[in-house]
């Protein structure tokens, strides 16, 4: 059974928690069919837990978050040279909006807002994604406003579309992320984007809800996803902590 860790880096809202359960859960509830022999656990520096070892689990999955990698948050540098240390050390791992901006950046890439500022839906993203997962375009949930904008020097792009060229990235190790949110149900995003409509502005809003009528296909990032924290691969360049 291999042991997965699930890194919490952000907060649902508590009327979304009462309803759909934290993070974690839904990273579990996604990722749990397309590894039936998995286990997994939730470690919570967001919530002031340390990460320890990068061996002490056999991979990772990095969550979403309201914050943004480069404000100055106290568990954020710890948790860059966590990723640095998989990567160095060929612990698979897996970064979902947030956790894929983070990734990137610790591993030398650049993280910004979005020139368009929200980008709120059910997005289709153009994509080659290593085979047997390459019969797509990928359609899934995205909220964000911050995206990478520099690709790190040890990842290749994968997937994106015209609002984010860098939707999914992977690296020359068993790492990859992405920038979209396929943990999501249809029943917490329509909560979620009916939540944040205040910060929205009103045709994003009426146009994000709309989109919730498209069919996705997040089981394929699941199986996307499995498969690279099922990967043993090396990788080929080193990176450094900083001091």
């Amino acid at each position: 059974m291999r042991r997965i860790g699930i890194i919490e880096t952000g907060l649902s809202d508590e009327p979304l928690l009462r309803e759909h359960g934290d993070y974690p859960s839904m990273v579990r509830a996604w990722l749990a069919p397309a590894m039936p022999d998995a286990s997994f656990e939730t470690i919570s520096p967001v919530k002031g837990e340390t990460l320890g070892s990068v061996h002490a689990f056999d991979g990772y999955v990095i969550t979403g978050s309201k914050h943004s990698v480069y404000e100055k948050i106290h568990w954020i540098p710890p948790l860059q040279d966590f990723i640095r240390d998989a990567y160095n050390n060929a612990v698979p791992m897996f970064g979902i909006c947030f956790g894929h901006q983070i990734m990137a950046s610790a591993l030398g890439g650049t993280v910004a807002p979005a020139a368009g500022g929200w980008i709120c839906g059910n997005e289709v993203y153009e994509a080659a994604l290593p085979a047997p997962h390459d019969d797509v375009p990928v359609v899934v949930a995205a909220l964000h406003q911050d995206q990478v904008v520099t690709l790190p020097p040890a990842a290749t792009h994968v997937a994106g579309n015209a609002t984010c060229r860098f939707a999914t990235l992977v690296y020359d190790g068993p790492l990859a992320s992405v920038q979209f949110h396929p943990e999501f149900t249809r029943a917490f995003f329509r909560d979620l984007i009916k939540f944040e409509s205040p910060s929205l502005p009103p045709e994003l809003y009426r146009k994000a809800l709309a989109s919730l009528d498209t069919i996705t296909n997040r089981g394929k990032v699941a199986r996307f996803a499995a498969g690279v924290l099922a990967n043993g691969a090396r990788p080929r360049v080193a990176v450094a902590r900083r001091s």
